[in-house]
């Protein structure tokens, strides 16, 4: 049962990601994600348009197969943290008083998310481990 509940877990983790990707991809466009980076004063806004669109859609993607989850896995922990952190500060310490600007609760359960898919990997119906005959590919 712990399985199959881990499994429900990745594949709308994976749903969310790749609902997300699409939206930048095919919604905004690169350019519209490029701009809103630019608004919110991001280094090398381009660059991590681009980035962050891809890894949304095919990391999504690639984790409902359960193809490089532990690697998505801390890259959503290193992204969704950054969101908390830089895009959305208003729940760093302030969440409580400025109930108005909170919006990052999808952030802090996706790094949640990412925590359990970094150290427990795919778990069951996983392709990474068949396809690629790689123990880390899950």
């Amino acid at each position: 049962q712990k399985a199959n509940g881990y499994l429900i877990l990745r594949v709308l983790v994976a749903i969310v990601l790749i609902w997300h990707g699409y939206g930048k991809l095919f919604g905004f466009g690169i350019s519209g994600v490029q701009g809103f980076f630019e608004q919110i004063n991001l280094p090398a806004a381009g660059v991590l348009a681009v980035l962050v669109t891809i890894l949304e859609l095919f990391g999504g993607i690639a984790i409902l197969l359960g193809v490089f989850t532990r690697l998505l896995g801390i890259w959503m922990i290193v992204q969704f943290g950054l969101i908390v952190i830089w895009v959305k500060p208003a729940l760093m310490g302030v969440v409580f008083v400025a109930m108005d600007k909170a919006g990052s609760e999808l952030d802090l359960l996706l790094v949640a998310a990412g925590v359990l898919l970094a150290t427990n990997g795919a778990g069951i119906l996983a392709l990474g481990p068949r396809l690629l005959k790689q123990r880390w590919a899950e």
